[in-house]
């Protein structure tokens, strides 16, 4: 039997596959991903593994190969912050996805037959369904462990981001505090919390007069999000935050850009000399 094979099919299910693998190691990473970057990893990725399979090799080169051009991938898509623990996330959701998949195709094949009602011949090679389910489990829980691997336990007590928002930019030194639990409700994203002063220069006017003035009409038509947060003294306040243009993280020479959300305390100018309030795994 000749199995035919597509390359232009082949190419774009790997595109999408690994497109998606780098969007999920992304969400684990709280990082924000350039369009352009995400598009050039997973293009390299399907390009090497449609080259793979027309060459057929299967040896020690190709595995080698294949393990760093997935390495390439993640640093095309992510760059050189906390390289290897972006690896193996990757790593990790891919091996996830591929078995999840391999197991949709077991199913599948499983149940499929021929006209006269006989199962094809391939459903009896695959392996046992329960062995799929444990390798999908296994690449799920080290996929989750390596995301929160150092993302809690931060030594790290300040660090220094870049916000850029309607061609201004301000550079603000951030508290890294674990109290600071506050989430966008919608996106679930973490909330860096900043006073008014630190914020004025990335906002106009008319919206520091609102936000000093609680306008909520006037801020949700700015696409402004309403934020519920609790401070130290249980007092419940509802804050109003935005998603800038770009926050970038500077740890020295290597930079890593955050996604985040940005919200404003109208009664607060500063928090202990820092400029704002951020939790330790946002940076980890």
């Amino acid at each position: 039997m000749v199995r035919v094979i597509y390359g232009d099919v082949l190419l774009l299910v790997d595109f999408c596959m690994n497109c998606f693998a780098l969007y999920i190691t992304g969400f684990f990473l709280r990082r924000r991903i350039k369009g352009l970057c995400l598009v050039g990893a997973a293009l390299l990725g399907g390009i090497y593994n449609v080259a793979e399979i027309m060459l057929n090799t299967d040896n020690l080169l190709a595995k080698a190969t294949s393990l760093a051009v997935g390495l390439l991938m993640c640093y095309v898509a992510f760059g050189g912050y906390k390289f290897l623990r972006s690896a193996l996330i990757f790593f990790a959701v891919s091996a996830l996805l591929g078995g999840l998949m391999y197991g949709a195709y077991y199913l599948l094949g499983s149940f499929h037959s021929d006209l006269f009602g006989n199962p094809r011949g391939y459903s009896y090679t695959h392996i046992p369904l329960w062995l799929f389910a444990t390798l999908a489990a296994v690449s799920f829980v080290l996929a989750v462990v390596f995301s929160k691997l150092g993302r809690d336990v931060t030594d790290k007590r300040e660090a220094e981001i870049v916000v850029e928002n309607k061609d201004e930019k301000r550079q603000l030194h951030l508290l890294l505090d674990s109290g600071n639990l506050v989430r966008e409700p919608i996106s679930g994203k973490y909330v860096i919390l900043v006073g008014i002063d630190a914020a004025m220069p990335l906002l106009s006017a008319e919206e520091i007069r609102a936000l000093r003035e609680g306008d909520a009409e006037f801020l949700l038509r700015r696409r402004f999000r309403l934020i519920c947060a609790t401070g130290v003294d249980g007092v419940r306040r509802t804050l109003y935050g935005f998603a800038p243009k770009k926050i970038v993280l500077t740890d020295g020479k290597r930079q890593a850009e955050l996604d985040a959300y940005i919200a404003v305390s109208p009664t607060e100018r500063g928090f202990g000399g820092f400029d704002g309030i951020a939790h330790p795994s946002l940076i980890a």
